[in-house]
């Protein structure tokens, strides 16, 4: 099968550039200091913790399942804090959230 042509047996969706080709492991690496990727999410003044949290959660482990996937990863390879509250802007009505891949 070419690839990008359809469903395969390596589960590529439909459309996918890699149909047709086995997933090959990749690395995550650096030579120098590595850098962290901080996602800043607003999050609207007046908003339950605990509806943050189980947004904020299921955000995290989509953009991990995500990864894990894209890079060949297997679990605890790499993982995600769910960090602040921030405190607003002087005139914003959102706080800042923030996931940070660990």
């Amino acid at each position: 099968m070419r690839a990008g042509t359809g469903p395969d047996q390596y589960g590529h969706r439909e459309g996918c550039v890699r149909t047709g080709n086995p997933p090959i492991p990749q690395a995550l690496v650096t030579e120098s200091s590595a850098e962290v990727l901080r996602i800043l999410v607003p999050i609207p003044d007046g908003m339950q913790d605990d509806a943050v949290k189980t947004w904020g959660y299921s955000m995290g482990y989509a953009l991990l399942i995500g990864m894990e996937r894209l890079y060949v990863l297997e679990g605890g390879e790499i993982d995600f804090e769910l960090e602040g509250p921030g405190s607003p802007a002087s005139t914003s009505p959102f706080h800042l959230r923030s996931l940070t891949p660990a």
